[in-house]
C-alpha cells in the first residue's frame, strides 16, 4: 500500500459510511485524496476525520448532475496534480417495488447510483489516460449480482454499475486504465440504518436478515474500503473487469440459514 504514495484519488460519496472509510484509507497509503459529496456540512466533519496532515480536497457536488461533475474533476485534478484512481461511491437507496415507484424516484436513484458513474468516469478519463498504473474501482452491491425484493431501483442501478465495469474494464484495457468493482454486502452504514431504522424492530429484522449471511455479522466500511485500496493499488495489477463481493458469505448461498 505504500506504493500509493504520490498517488491522486477521486472518491465520490466521501462524507459518510464507505466513502469516507476508503478516502481515510487511501490517506493513510500516502495518497492525495478528493473527497467529493454533495452534503456540505458532512464533508467538513469527514474533513476531520481525515488522518492528522493528509493531503485532500474537499468539492461539494452532485454526482448526477454532468457539469457539477465536471468541475469537480478538474478541481480534483488541478489541486491533486493528476487524477490517478477513482472510486464511484455515491449511492442512494430508496425501498419500493416496481408497480409503486413513481418516474420520479426511478429517475434519481438511476441518476445518483449508476449515471453518476458514467459521468464521472467519463470527465475523468482524460486524467486517467495520462496517469501511469490508471485504476478505478466502483462500488457496486450484493444487489448487483443477485435479485432482492423491495428496491428495484437500487437493484437494476447496481446491476449497472457492475456491467458497466466489466464493458470499461475492455474498452480501456489497451489504454492499461484498469476498472474493477466492489460488491458490498449489508455494511454498518448510516444508508443501511436510514432504511432499516433504530429500536428493537429494527434490530429483530437485521437479526433475522443475518441469519443468511455465513459470517453472521455486518460488513464494516472499513472492511469495503480495504478491498478498493488493494484494487486500486499495484499489487492488482494483473486485475480488471472483476467484481469482488465484500458481503461476509451472502452471495455464497442467498437463502442460507444454516449452522455457524
Amino acid at each position: 500500500m505504500s506504493e500509493l504514495g504520490g498517488r491522486s484519488v477521486l472518491v465520490t460519496g466521501a462524507a459518510k459510511g464507505i466513502g469516507l472509510a476508503t478516502a481515510v484509507a487511501f490517506a493513510r497509503a500516502g495518497a492525495f485524496v478528493g473527497l467529493v459529496d454533495r452534503d456540505d456540512d458532512a464533508l467538513q466533519q469527514a474533513s476531520s476525520a481525515m488522518p492528522a496532515g493528509a493531503a485532500h480536497e474537499l468539492v461539494v457536488a452532485d454526482v448526477a448532475d454532468e457539469a457539477a461533475v465536471a468541475a469537480a474533476v478538474e478541481r480534483i485534478g488541478a489541486v491533486g496534480g493528476g487524477i490517478d484512481i477513482v472510486c464511484n461511491n455515491a449511492a442512494i437507496q430508496r425501498p419500493g417495488s416496481l408497480e409503486g415507484v413513481e418516474r420520479a424516484t426511478w429517475d434519481t436513484v438511476i441518476g445518483v447510483d449508476l449515471t453518476s458513474v458514467f459521468l464521472v468516469m467519463k470527465a475523468a478519463f482524460p486524467w486517467l489516460r495520462r496517469a501511469a498504473n490508471a485504476a478505478i474501482v466502483n462500488v457496486a452491491s450484493v444487489d448487483g449480482l443477485v435479485g432482492e425484493g423491495g428496491v428495484a431501483p437500487y437493484s437494476a442501478a447496481k446491476g449497472g454499475v457492475v456491467n458497466l465495469t466489466r464493458a470499461t474494464a475492455l474498452d480501456w484495457a489497451h489504454l492499461g486504465i484498469r476498472v474493477n468493482a466492489v460488491c458490498p454486502g449489508m455494511t454498518e452504514t448510516p444508508m443501511l440504518r436510514s432504511f432499516i431504522g433504530y429500536g428493537a424492530e429494527a434490530e429483530a429484522f437485521l437479526e433475522q436478515r443475518l441469519r443468511r449471511v455465513p459470517l453472521g455479522r455486518l460488513v464494516s466500511p472499513e472492511e469495503v474500503a480495504a478491498a478498493v485500496v488493494f484494487l486500486a493499488s499495484p499489487a492488482a495489477g494483473a486485475i480488471t473487469g472483476a467484481i469482488l463481493a465484500v458481503d461476509a458469505g451472502l452471495t455464497a448461498g442467498w437463502d442460507y440459514e444454516g449452522p455457524r
